[in-house]
């Protein structure tokens, strides 16, 4: 793999190029980088082809090669390669020939044309310092033609994360939050009751993390406050029977489901056991059993979090969110926050310790809460819209 300085000054070669090459007008291309099909990419392309004006686009899914979805259609075709060159060459080639570019989370630092539109779809509204806000980061991020917020209050962060003019952030909402008002029989799908008295999914944001093979691992924490199942809370497997059992003893269930970009070599075999209460998924387990994740948080009855944007995502259901920040000093000292004090925007009970854990499930199973009010609050600060994102979307752009 070449060097980033070198990869960064070609790609600013192609990007002059990009300037004088014709776009299809009728091409769009859905771009989906280091991941799987996903996220906000997924929510919108899974819209936007159920609506009778997508006929009349010839439709492009191209990005990391991705088994689950590759199934071509009329005017949909999925065109990634296992052979990575190879594959980096047909992106190059679709960004270069489309009219509109949608993606999220990582694109191919080739600035769009005036005759292209193209959309930064983001992960999330930001707690979390991340791009152009973190040390040591160099290097442009500004490849679009417009990037989301989920609220006028977060305007000037997304600005200062991607380094780009205001004018580039449009207030939209985030098209996978779409999902979370949607049934679409995900617990049963992952072979999961619903006669539980609650359904908890944990949720915890990339301590040590890979964006991809080739760049070295991040470590956003320090060492000392690694526990031995590569989780926060539960420090060993003996913490992890314990939680087992106090759900079993309230009837409840647990779902841990990792970060795309965790590194899971720091998870121990120790953590996919199978027990009676809990369960670990990956992506890849809920793309092989047909499972969007956001699908499968609007079924849960709460979350369990830290720094990660999907609490924002989650207060528009107002539902009970527990925050684990005992490793929140570390945190804060190695990646940081956009606010200088994130408890304040952080709704929920605040676990440091097994103990709180085991009473905010207890408590939750027996439908004690305490900060509905507070929860209603900060939504509406981070939150201008609560569904119908990916309609919005697509009308801003001229689709529908």
């Amino acid at each position: 793999m070449m060097k980033k300085g070198i990869y960064y000054k070609i790609c600013g070669c192609i990007g002059v190029l990009n300037k004088f090459i014709p776009k299809k007008k009728n091409k769009i291309l859905f771009f989906h980088g280091v991941d799987y099909l996903s996220d906000n990419t997924k929510a919108l392309f899974d819209y936007f082809i159920k609506q009778e004006k997508s006929k009349n686009f010839k439709i492009v899914v191209n990005g990391k090669y991705d088994p689950f979805h590759t199934k071509n259609t009329d005017n949909i075709k999925f065109s990634s390669s296992k052979n990575e060159h190879l594959n980096l060459t047909i992106s190059v080639f679709h960004i270069l020939t489309s009219k509109f570019i949608f993606f999220h989370n990582g694109t191919i630092p080739i600035k769009p044309s005036k005759e292209q539109i193209s959309v930064n779809l983001g992960h999330g509204t930001p707690l979390k310092k991340a791009y152009k806000l973190l040390d040591g980061i160099w290097g442009e991020f500004d490849f679009f033609t417009y990037t989301l917020a989920s609220s006028d209050n977060f305007i000037k962060y997304v600005s200062n994360i991607f380094g780009c003019d205001t004018k580039k952030v449009v207030v939209l909402g985030h098209p996978r939050n779409d999902l979370l008002f949607e049934d679409n029989g995900s617990l049963e799908k992952l072979d999961i009751s619903v006669n539980f008295n609650k359904v908890f999914l944990w949720m915890p944001t990339f301590r040590i993390s890979k964006p991809n093979v080739h760049e070295e691992t991040i470590v956003d924490v320090d060492e000392e406050t690694f526990n031995q199942t590569g989780l926060p809370i539960l420090e060993n497997e003996e913490d992890v029977n314990e939680l087992n059992q106090k759900l079993k003893n309230l009837n409840s269930f647990l779902i841990i489901k990792l970060h795309g970009v965790a590194d899971l070599s720091y998870i121990p075999i120790f953590m996919y056991k199978s027990l009676s209460n809990m369960t670990i998924l990956t992506d890849e387990d809920l793309l092989s059993k047909d499972v969007d994740l956001y699908h499968l948080i609007g079924k849960c009855d709460s979350l369990i979090t830290d720094y990660s944007s999907v609490y924002f995502d989650y207060l528009l259901m107002n539902r009970p969110i527990g925050f684990t920040v005992d490793d929140m000093k570390s945190y804060k000292k190695n990646r940081g926050f956009i606010f200088d004090d994130p408890l304040v925007f952080m709704p929920g009970d605040k676990i440091y310790n097994k103990y709180d854990l085991f009473r905010y499930i207890e408590n939750v199973t027996l439908n004690k809460d305490n900060y509905s009010q507070q929860r209603e609050k900060i939504s509406k600060f981070a939150n201008k819209y609560r569904n119908e994102n990916s309609k919005r979307l697509l009308e801003k752009m001229g689709l529908l």
